[in-house]
């Protein structure tokens, strides 16, 4: 079955601390929409700003997905291009965050088949 995960990242300049809200729409039996999010403050990922928080908005969502064993195919709806860019090979991932990110969502990718939609940014 079929889920929908809307992803967005932000970061806190004062905190420095990024952040992520994730939307997922489909999960079957589940009403209404499952909704949560995801911070750090990891020095080494901070910098990345409000990019970290989209990346592991991502990986938090399919890590949620893992419980259900009917979703077997994810639509990720994004505004960084990064989001799937780093999948697919079109970006080599050449910083830890980057390496991260495409490591773990190797590893989902066993798991879901996995889809990625570019939304316009805000």
């Amino acid at each position: 079955m079929k889920v929908k995960a809307y992803v967005d990242g932000s970061y806190n300049e004062q905190l420095r601390t990024y952040g992520g809200g994730i939307v997922i729409l489909g999960i079957p039996g589940i009403d209404p929409p499952v909704t949560t999010k995801v911070t750090g403050n990891d020095p080494d990922f901070a910098t990345h700003r409000n990019i970290s928080g989209e990346l592991f908005a991502v990986l938090k969502a399919l890590k949620l997905l893992t419980k259900f064993k009917d979703v077997d195919e994810v639509e990720i709806y994004h505004d960084y291009t990064g989001i799937a860019f780093w999948v697919d090979g079109t970006w080599q991932a050449k910083k830890p965050i980057s390496q991260l990110y495409k490591r773990r969502m190797a590893e989902y990718l066993q798991r879901f088949k996995i889809t990625f939609v570019k939304v316009k940014g805000h």
